[in-house]
């Protein structure tokens, strides 16, 4: 993370424990407190005013008063494992920021991401609970734990699950299908997928829907280049060197490829840099989750972003459900992702013909 990305979750700190209309300190105490430049004072700021957590009034900056809202201000604990990943921080951020937004109070608490979510912890004084699980299923004795202790919880990230809890998660089979959609609308043929990720029911439905487009769309079948990465492994150095290898022994055999995740694939476009191509010259390449970084990569990330503020507000909506004990089955909502097109594509272009196999 940069310098004023960290400020930036300071200040949200500040933020939500003042509550809304307090005063900020002022951008000199600010700078003094937190050793930082004010150019990184002012970017965080500017991400403060750009989410409108805060407002700039002549005598300074405040936490913004939201409208009255007609439901109560919840308090919400957020329980989010510690695996190591770009868009674990970016849904994390994310999450609290849709919830203050909402007019809400969150808190975030990490754990282990090899043990049970209560493990060595139990929510006291939070109305509802969003968990994020690290490995894309949610077990059932641990539903059965939360369970017991009388407060609503919701599951996030999960996808399609099926589980018999409420969760909200993203259509990472629609994700996969826009992907491949979006490159054989540039002409693209020959395509590929990179499974770089460990592979739990959200990647694989991610690739499920690429290669269930690819061949509504009458093409030969993608490239499937699985990096057989395990929970613990850097993606980014897995998709790097795969795709270094799959480039090395068989040429460039595509032109379009879809990356299971934006993290890694900046490994994908470092290792194609090193082998001699370039993006999105010889190879368009896709991403998906829209972590912030996907906007600076070299060139900068065509993605799919996945809508956190619809997940935060229907987990809201179903914490709500369950306080007035209305009852009802589990929901488990499904949000589609959009497709942000950035400079990591491009139509294909007959004149690289050279460099892949011809149609």
């Amino acid at each position: 993370m940069t310098k004023y990305e960290i400020l930036y979750d300071e200040l949200i700190k500040i933020c939500k424990q003042s509550g809304p209309g307090a005063a900020l300190p002022s951008v000199r105490e600010i700078m003094w407190k937190y050793k930082v430049s004010q150019m990184t004072v002012d970017r965080a700021m500017d991400m403060l005013r750009r989410d409108s957590l805060i407002e700039t009034r002549a005598a300074g900056s405040f936490v913004k008063v939201h409208k009255e809202r007609k439901t109560d201000k919840l308090r919400i604990a957020l329980l989010i494992h510690n695996y190591p990943s770009s868009f674990s921080n970016h849904l994390e951020r994310g999450i609290i920021q849709s919830l203050i937004k909402a007019g809400h109070y969150v808190e975030s608490f990490h754990y282990d991401w090899n043990r049970p979510v209560l493990f060595g912890y139990r929510p006291k004084g939070f109305d509802g609970i969003f968990i994020v699980p690290p490995k894309q299923h949610f077990p059932e004795d641990e539903a059965e734990a939360l369970r017991k202790l009388g407060v609503p919880f919701v599951v996030l990230a999960l996808g399609q699950c099926g589980s018999e809890v409420y969760s909200a998660g993203t259509d990472n089979m629609l994700g996969g299908a826009l992907a491949c959609d979006c490159l054989v609308k540039l002409g693209h043929k020959r395509i590929a997928v990179l499974v770089s990720e460990p592979k739990g029911m959200t990647i694989q439905d991610r690739v499920r829907g690429f290669l269930m487009q690819a061949a509504v769309a009458g093409l030969p079948e993608p490239l499937l280049i699985d990096c057989n990465t395990v929970p613990g492994e850097n993606s980014f150095e897995k998709a790097h060197d795969a795709i270094r290898r799959t480039v090395h022994e068989n040429k460039l055999d595509f032109s379009g490829l879809f990356v299971v995740s934006d993290g890694s694939a900046l490994g994908a476009l470092h290792g194609l840099y090193e082998e001699g191509f370039h993006v999105p010259d010889d190879v368009s390449v896709i991403g998906f989750d829209d972590i912030p970084e996907a906007a600076f990569f070299i060139p900068p990330l065509t993605t799919l972003r996945q809508d956190f503020d619809a997940w935060a507000l229907r987990g809201i909506e179903m914490i709500q459900r369950e306080m007035e004990a209305r009852g009802g089955s589990p929901q488990n909502f499904i949000v589609p992702p959009s497709l942000v097109i950035r400079k990591s594509t491009s139509e294909y272009r007959r004149k690289y013909e050279k460099t892949i196999h011809a149609d």
